[in-house]
C-alpha cells in the first residue's frame, strides 16, 4: 500500500502528511483531511506516538464515515484497530477489526480482508488463544490468493507461528519464502520478514539462527526508528539469551525492553488506556522480569 503508513522512512512522511494534513485543513478539504488522518495516526504508531495516534485515529474514523467513502472508511478503520491492537486493547480491536471485515462484505470490497485479517490473527496470538489465531493466519494467506504483492498487515511471524502451532509447516515455509522473494529493498517489510525466519529456526530448534534473525531485525528497528517493534524484539530476544543461560545478555535486553515500553506508555494520554497496556501480560511480563515493577 502507499503511502506514509507503509513507507520505511516514517520520520519524513510524517514531514510530508503533517503538510497534507494541515493543508486540507485550510482549504476545509474533508475527503483530503479523512484521507491524511487514518496515514498520519498510522505513521504516529510507528514512530511511537501512541496518544496522537489514537487521536488522529479516532478523527479518521469519523470523518470518513462522512465522506462515505467505503475504501476509506475500511482503511480508517483497519488503522485504528492496528492502533487498539498496538497498545493492547484486544477486545476494542477485535471488535474494530470485525466490523473492516463486515463492511468489506457489505461493500464487496476485495483485496481489503487482508489487512483486518492478520490484525485479528495478531492479536488472538497475543491473548494465547492459538487455535482462533490459526483459523485467521489461514484466512489471511487466503484473502492474498496467488498475487505477488505486499501484504497489507506488519504482522507476519505471528501467521508463520500460528500456521506451524496449526500443523500447517508447509505453509509457513511457503509463505515465508513469497515474502522473502517480493520484499526487495523495502526496509519496513524487511522486519517481518527478519521476525519470521526467527520463528522457523526457532521452531527447529535452532536458537542461535534466531537471535541472529532477530538481532538484524532489533537494529532495523532502531534505525528505521520504530520502538514499538523495538521492545518486543528486544522482549523475545531477552527470552532466548535465557534459555541459553545467559542472563546477563538476558536482563540486558529485558531492561532495555522495558526502558521502551515506559517511554511508549508516557506517550498515551488516556489513564484507561495507558493503565490496559502496561497491565497486558506481553508487556507486564517484560516490566516484572526486568526488576522495573
Amino acid at each position: 500500500m502507499a503511502g506514509g503508513a507503509r513507507a520505511h522512512r516514517p520520520r519524513d512522511s510524517l514531514t510530508t502528511l503533517q503538510e497534507s494534513f494541515a493543508f486540507s485543513q485550510q482549504i476545509e478539504n474533508l475527503w483530503g483531511e479523512a484521507d491524511c488522518a487514518w496515514r498520519l495516526a498510522h505513521t504516529r504508531l510507528e514512530l511511537g506516538h501512541y496518544g496522537e495516534a489514537i487521536r488522529l485515529a479516532r478523527q479518521g474514523v469519523k470523518q470518513a464515515l462522512m465522506v462515505g467513502i467505503p475504501t476509506m472508511v475500511v482503511l480508517a478503520l483497519s488503522t485504528w484497530g492496528t492502533i487498539q491492537r498496538t497498545v493492547m486493547a484486544l477486545e476494542s480491536a477485535r471488535e474494530t477489526l470485525l466490523e473492516v471485515l463486515a463492511e468489506s462484505t457489505e461493500q464487496g470490497l476485495t483485496g481489503f480482508a487482508d489487512w483486518a485479517l492478520a490484525e485479528l490473527c495478531a492479536l488472538h496470538a497475543l491473548a494465547g488463544d492459538w487455535g482462533q489465531a490459526h483459523v485467521y493466519a489461514r484466512q489471511t494467506l487466503q484473502s492474498r490468493g496467488d498475487e505477488p504483492l505486499l501484504p497489507m498487515g506488519l504482522t507476519g511471524w505471528y501467521e508463520i507461528e500460528a500456521l506451524l502451532r496449526g500443523g500447517d509447516n508447509d505453509l509457513a515455509r511457503a509463505e515465508v519464502e513469497r515474502l522473502g522473494g517480493i520484499v526487495g529493498n523495502n526496509k519496513r517489510y524487511r522486519l517481518p520478514l527478519l521476525r519470521s525466519l526467527a520463528v522457523l529456526a526457532q521452531w527447529d530448534g535452532d536458537t542461535d539462527q534466531a537471535i541472529t534473525q532477530l538481532q538484524a531485525a532489533a537494529a532495523l528497528a532502531q534505525e528505521i526508528g520504530l520502538p514499538g517493534e523495538e521492545w518486543s524484539l528486544l522482549g523475545t530476544l531477552g527470552a532466548l539469551y535465557a534459555d541459553q543461560g545467559d542472563q546477563a545478555k538476558a536482563q540486558q535486553a529485558w531492561k532495555a525492553s522495558a526502558a521502551i515500553i515506559l517511554r511508549l506508555a508516557k506517550t498515551i494520554d488516556e489513564e484507561d488506556l495507558r493503565a490496559g497496556f502496561l497491565a497486558a501480560d506481553p508487556v507486564r511480563s517484560i516490566l516484572e522480569i526486568s526488576e522495573v515493577v
